[in-house]
């Protein structure tokens, strides 16, 4: 089991292209992304676990924002 902590770059690579008595140069850079983990728990072979509910959003706090776009269509109606 991991967690990723998100994605950084590596320290440059220079790689420089020469060939002699043709006047050919050729500079470029490179910089190899990587992910960076951090183990939670190692798990044995055929060991099941169950994933992590989110909590899910409660009726009370949806009804609670309902009577306020009600109430704000009534005003727009009346004033109209």
């Amino acid at each position: 089991m991991a967690k990723s902590l998100g994605e950084q770059k590596d320290d440059k690579i220079i790689v420089f292209k020469y060939k002699n008595k043709v006047r050919y140069r050729n500079k470029t850079g490179h910089r190899q992304i990587h992910t960076r983990l951090m183990i939670d728990k190692i798990l044995k072979p055929g060991e099941v676990v169950e994933p992590v509910k989110k909590p899910r959003r409660t009726r009370k706090k949806a009804a609670e924002a309902e009577p306020i776009a009600e109430e704000t269509k009534e005003v727009t109606e009346s004033g109209s």
